[in-house]
């Protein structure tokens, strides 16, 4: 959380920049280039510089079941929160089928390194707290660059922003008694394993 903060002050104090008389229009739709400006540099070279490289040497290393398995238990780690936010915007049945694929995919699943829920019928019903302020009627609002997340809208950065609160999974490893270092280690590998994904 202090990376997130840390990074997200630099962004500001880096992120000024004036706007040119010929481009007040695209500044209209975009009120926060400046800041955008500044995260989009921060994200490019922490990619640059250490995402994509722990990106490459992870996917040299990792055979590709080993790195399908690990995307899978991560998205089994975010049912539970997709549930919630099912349950927010009014769809019980995709928050149950939510919580039968966590049931499933945690136990014969083995945590979620397999997917058998999906062979029982059970499809994946992603949602997010964006998502669920965009079903109670928030706008999108201006464009936002997130660092290491990157594009979205200020919507969904607060979304972004409600989950890395309250998600079950994080709230876990946020309570649980591991040390800084591993709970940093384990945000690092979560970064890589999306990076790869991507």
């Amino acid at each position: 959380m202090r990376f997130v903060a840390a990074a997200l002050t630099l962004a500001l104090l880096s992120g000024c920049a004036s706007t040119k008389p010929g481009e007040e229009r695209l500044a209209a739709q975009d009120p926060l280039e400046g800041f955008n400006r500044g995260v989009w540099a921060f994200n490019d070279a922490a990619d640059t510089v250490l995402v994509k490289p722990t990106t490459t040497v992870y996917r040299t290393v990792t055979p590709k079941p080993a790195r399908r398995g690990l995307s899978r238990l991560l998205s089994n780690l975010s049912e539970p929160f997709s549930a919630i936010n099912n349950v927010l915007q009014g769809k019980p049945d995709r928050a149950g089928r939510n919580l039968g694929r966590f049931l499933v995919n945690s136990t014969i699943g083995v945590g979620g390194l397999a997917d058998h829920a999906t062979g029982f019928g059970l499809e994946p019903a992603e949602e997010d707290f964006g998502q669920t302020l965009a079903s109670w009627g928030a706008n999108g609002g201006p464009y936002l660059v997130l660092p290491l997340l990157g594009p979205s809208t200020l919507r969904d950065g607060v979304g972004s922003g409600v989950g890395m609160l309250t998600n079950p999974y994080r709230v876990a490893i946020r309570e649980s008694n591991l040390s800084n270092t591993l709970k940093l280690a384990e945000t690092g590998a979560e970064i890589i394993i999306i990076r790869s994904d991507m």
